[in-house]
C-alpha cells in the first residue's frame, strides 16, 4: 500500500482491482508448448509412437485379463494359448517399435542442436512478446504494481520452501531415519514395534513434504514466467 492511502480509499480499491485484472489475464497465459517447436518429422513420429504405446499397453492389459479368465475357468483350450501368443507377439512388437522410433527425434536433435535451439528461441520470443503486448492495455503503473506483487509472492513461497522442506535439518532427519531402519533390520525386533511405526510416520511426512515442494516449485515457475512477461511489457511501454 502506498503511504497516506487508506485501504478503503476509492483510489486504492481501484488500483487493487486493476492489479487483480492483470493477474487474472496472466493466469491464462502459458509458456510455449513443446510441440510447437517440434519439426514435422518429430510430430509425425510422436503420433506413431503414441499409437504404438497404446497398442502395447492395451495388449498387456488384454493378456492380464485373458490369464485371469483362464485361471478362473480352469480351461486348457489351445485356442486361449493361441490368442495369448498372438497378443504377446503384438504387444512385444509394438513396445519394441515404440522404443526404437522414440529415439529418432532425440538423435536428430543432437545432430541439429544449434539450428533447433536458434529456431526454438525465435518461436519463444514471438510467443512471449505477443503475450506481453496483450498487457499494454492495463498501463505502465498497474503493470509495475503487479510485477512488485509477484516478486513478493515468489519470495514468500521460496521462504516457506526453505523453512518447511529444504535445509540441512531435513538431510539430518533423513539420515537418522536411514540409520534407524538399519538398526531395525539388524537387531531383534521384539518389543520395538513403536520404532517401525515411527519410521513409517516419518517417511510419510517426508514424502508429503517432497510432494508439497513439487507443487510449490510448479507455482514458483508459473509466477516467474508471469513476472518475466510483465518485465517485457514494462520495457515495451517505457521504450515507446
Amino acid at each position: 500500500m502506498l503511504p497516506g492511502i487508506s485501504p478503503f480509499d476509492p483510489e486504492y480499491i481501484n488500483m487493487s482491482q486493476e492489479v487483480e485484472a492483470v493477474l487474472e489475464r496472466l493466469h491464462a497465459k502459458k509458456e510455449i508448448d513443446g510441440a510447437s517447436t517440434q519439426t514435422a518429422l518429430a510430430k509425425a513420429i510422436t503420433r506413431i509412437t503414441n499409437g504404438l504405446r497404446w497398442i502395447g499397453g492395451g495388449g498387456f492389459l488384454l493378456l492380464c485379463a485373458l490369464a485371469l479368465m483362464v485361471r478362473l475357468s480352469h480351461s486348457s483350450n489351445e485356442l486361449w494359448l493361441t490368442v495369448a501368443l498372438a497378443l504377446a507377439v503384438i504387444q512385444s512388437t509394438a513396445a519394441l517399435a515404440w522404443m526404437i522410433l522414440d529415439t529418432i527425434p532425440s538423435a536428430i536433435f543432437l545432430l541439429l542442436f544449434k539450428s533447433h535451439m536458434f529456431r526454438q528461441g525465435l518461436l519463444e520470443m514471438a510467443h512471449d512478446f505477443a503475450h506481453a503486448e496483450d498487457l499494454h492495455q492495463f498501463g505502465l503503473a498497474t503493470l509495475k504494481q503487479a510485477e512488485q506483487w509477484l516478486s513478493i509472492r515468489i519470495d514468500r513461497m521460496k521462504s516457506r520452501l526453505i523453512f518447511g522442506v529444504g535445509g540441512s535439518d531435513k538431510v539430518a532427519v533423513i539420515a537418522m531415519l536411514a540409520g534407524a531402519w538399519t538398526v531395525w533390520n539388524n537387531f531383534p525386533k521384539a518389543g520395538m514395534e513403536w520404532m517401525q511405526q515411527t519410521y513409517l510416520i516419518g517417511s510419510a511426512a517426508i514424502g508429503g513434504l517432497a510432494i508439497g515442494a513439487m507443487f510449490a516449485n510448479a507455482l514458483i515457475k508459473q509466477w516467474t514466467y508471469q513476472k518475466e512477461l510483465l518485465a517485457i511489457a514494462i520495457f515495451q511501454l517505457e521504450d515507446e
